[in-house]
């Protein structure tokens, strides 16, 4: 169950606001660690959910995109979508063999058509996008119209430490440095938030949700 407030959360379980912060404060067995953790829930969803805006995640592939979104999917009750997988799903298919078969471009088309017909209607939502949707214009703007982007960064150098065996670009680890080299500064341009991805996932999930929180705040 999630509340909207601290007046909501309190009316459910019929305590007052005051008693529920002396509780908490004092830590009372009466309030259960279930009790705590939903109102934790309640004060994180309220300050997001009133906004409506969608959370869309950026960056190159093996930067943390997938992982930081559906941690902080739970953190603060937004859904989760992951712009790769849901395009698998649709077509039945590998995104590997897709490469292998048909070629980027091909991709790139269907990750657009994607795009473009799945997100625009959808709010309070976040997005991990495949780390080349950048590279085409027409993505950013269906994404940024409704959205903050977050640009997750990652040194080059753990990325390419990594194994990407599922990942057909990155197989060949000069390919990693040419396809960052080509990518970064657009993802700099999209990006409305930066975040150093150089701490454990939690961590970063919490930098994110934080720096989230102060363009909510404006």
């Amino acid at each position: 169950m999630n509340f909207s407030s601290l007046e909501s959360f309190a009316n459910y379980y019929s305590l007052s606001k005051e008693e529920i912060i002396k509780r908490l404060e004092e830590k009372k067995d009466i309030i259960t660690t279930k009790m705590k953790n939903q109102f934790k829930k309640s004060v994180e969803y309220g300050k997001y959910k009133k906004i409506n805006r969608n959370i869309v995640l950026i960056g190159m592939p093996a930067s943390g995109k997938s992982t930081v979104g559906k941690l902080l999917s739970k953190k603060i009750s937004y859904e989760y979508y992951d712009a790769d997988k849901y395009l698998e799903r649709k077509e039945n298919v590998k995104i590997s063999t897709l490469f292998s078969e048909k070629g980027e471009e091909h991709f790139r088309n269907l990750e657009t058509k994607y795009l473009k017909r799945t997100f625009p209607e959808k709010n309070g939502i976040i997005i991990s996008t495949g780390g080349g949707a950048v590279k085409r214009e027409e993505n950013m703007k269906i994404l940024k119209e409704k959205g903050i982007v977050v640009f997750l960064s990652r040194k080059i150098e753990d990325i390419v430490k990594e194994n990407h065996e599922a990942r057909p670009l990155l197989k060949d680890i000069n390919n990693i440095y040419k396809l960052y080299d080509e990518r970064i500064e657009l993802y700099k341009r999209y990006s409305d938030i930066i975040i150093e991805n150089n701490g454990t996932l939690q961590e970063v999930t919490d930098r994110t949700a934080e720096e989230i929180e102060k363009i909510f705040a404006e």
